[in-house]
């Protein structure tokens, strides 16, 4: 290393003193790869966080509403058994069926179980987790049982699905229309997994048709036609029970045993109290169907929401959102119809943009600092130049390795506006001193260039060294539990400091020659 060294402290000042004879090549040059960078961020990914692989999958089944427990755990038991055989499946746990007086959801109930899947823990476990993913959607996919399933994984921060799709109309026939329009579009979109509608149909119920003139012609009325329905189906409190320091309601109601079919409503009292009662059947009709599993409001207008996943290492977040966007805009969306696209796509474009002012806010305050500091306007710009010269490593490096911008990229970049212009500032200060000396403006700038080049690349090479653990790449120690969401910062911060140490060391000696000359020629006319 040390022989290295010392044939670039030999070869550098012949570097730089050709560049500095050429500067209209260099910042060319520069130029060039900027806008070659800006045009390559357009093609990097976005996405709120990265993928943290936590060694556990979620399968959610849900079978046809109305399913018993008993057949919905019996089945459930019988697809986690055949789960555990797959490669990588360390073991898991079943929930079959909620009550439904505990749960405030109504895809909660007896139909509906969940598998807790834990993987083995491997070397490469992000690999692993991803071929067990395929692997569960492959084998549930063939269960015949199953209405349709959802797997997820923990999810760190984000409060939403990764795609929501609102739809917004006060028409309910409307709603589903539009629902099934944009759920035929998507489907097979390649990404985008579990994508389900909050329009689906829901338990089976009973829809009791009344008769008005039949009602008139008894002396009856819709209330009390309801009040009997409700006060038979769900009872009503007649008087409390005071036990110790309770007080308990006492609820009567119909015997259960004689209302477990269709036929023994219709044959339900619904004057009991006079002389020749009349059955429900009388003044109405019973049908059995299916109501909505859920009706939704987004503030005050009723809406229907289609949410997805993202298949695993396939696509990003923002370019997702892009493929989506493009179908929707093939819908023909009815007249007071509104489609919009949430989840984690708002929450993206809001933490993004939040670090994009606090990005332009450290540039701010770096050069205010820097500009007390040398009292002086001019050469804080100058410094400040490193800054773009670190993005173009960064955006080259989050394109090279395939990595999304997110949250945690984007503080890496945040990061790298602090200390990206430590070098630039050791280069000009010693420059400013040997000019303060005496020493001609070429001969300054070459022997601060060779006097800084050790200092320079010792502060690179140690923080680059330093940051190389939490990027995973280090075989000897491993990839830990959390990689996923560190390796995106420490790449964007050691490909940032490394281009622009390497670009600054030529770059910013140019720019300070040829802003000096430009100043001291102005000063003259």
């Amino acid at each position: 290393m040390e022989v290295g060294h010392k044939k670039l402290e030999a070869r550098y000042p012949q570097i730089l003193r050709s560049a500095l004879q050429r500067p209209g090549l260099i910042l060319g040059t520069v130029a060039l790869m900027g806008i070659a960078t800006w045009m390559a961020a357009g093609k990097v990914g976005r996405e709120l966080l990265p993928e943290v692989m936590q060694g556990e999958i979620t399968a959610e089944l849900y079978f046809p509403s109305g399913n018993p427990l008993s057949e919905t755990d019996m089945v459930s038991s019988r697809i986690d058994s055949r789960l555990r055989e797959i490669d990588g499946v360390s073991k898991s746990v079943v929930v079959s069926g909620a009550d439904r007086e505990s749960v405030s959801s109504n895809e909660e109930g007896p139909h509906v179980s969940r598998i807790t899947i834990s993987i083995e823990e491997t070397g490469n476990r992000r690999a692993l987790e991803s071929q067990v993913e395929t692997e569960l959607r492959t084998f549930l996919a063939k269960q015949p049982e199953i209405a349709r399933f959802e797997l997820s994984r923990p999810t760190l921060l984000a409060t939403k699905t990764p795609l929501e799709i609102e739809i917004i109309s006060e028409d309910f026939a409307q709603l589903r229309k539009v629902s099934d329009q944009v759920m035929e579009e998507l489907h097979g979109l390649p990404g985008l997994v579990d994508l389900r509608s909050s329009i689906r149909r829901g338990n089976p119920e009973v829809l009791v048709v009344l008769n008005r003139e039949r009602l008139a012609a008894h002396n009856l009325n819709l209330s009390q036609i309801a009040a009997r329905l409700r006060m038979a189906v769900e009872g009503e409190v007649s008087t409390t029970f005071a036990e110790s320091d309770e007080r308990l309601d006492v609820r009567v109601r119909a015997d259960f045993a004689h209302m477990s079919s269709v036929e023994q409503l219709r044959d339900l009292p619904i004057n009991p109290e006079s002389e020749r009662p009349l059955p429900l059947s009388a003044v109405a009709e019973l049908h059995t169907t299916f109501g909505p599993s859920e009706i939704l409001h987004l503030g005050s207008q009723r809406a229907a929401v289609l949410s997805g996943s993202i298949a695993s290492n396939r696509v990003d977040l923002g370019a997702l959102t892009t493929a989506i966007e493009e179908k929707l805009a093939q819908i023909e969306v009815p007249y007071g119809v509104e489609l919009r696209i949430g989840g984690q796509k708002h929450e993206m474009e809001e933490a993004l943009a939040s670090l994009n002012f606090a990005l332009l806010l450290a540039i701010f305050l770096v050069y205010a600092v820097m500009a007390g500091l040398f009292e002086s306007l001019l050469q804080p710009l100058i410094i400040m130049a490193s800054v773009p010269l670190a993005a173009i490593g960064a955006i080259w490096a989050l394109l090279a390795t395939g990595t999304p911008l997110s949250v945690v990229a984007l503080l890496g970049l945040v990061v790298l506006a602090g200390i990206v212009v430590n070098n630039a500032i050791v280069l000009v200060d010693r420059i400013n001193r040997n000019r303060d000396d005496g020493q001609e403006l070429d001969d300054a700038i070459l022997e601060a260039g060779k006097a800084r080049l050790r200092p320079i690349l010792m502060t690179t090479f140690t923080t680059v060294l330093g940051m190389l653990p939490l990027t995973g790449w280090l075989w000897f120690i491993g990839s830990a539990e959390g990689t996923e969401l560190r390796a995106p910062m420490a790449l964007v911060v050691i490909a940032g400091l490394l281009s622009s140490t390497m670009l600054t060391l030529v770059v910013i000696p140019v720019i300070y020659r040829g802003l000096t000359l430009l100043t001291t020629r102005t000063a003259n006319v």
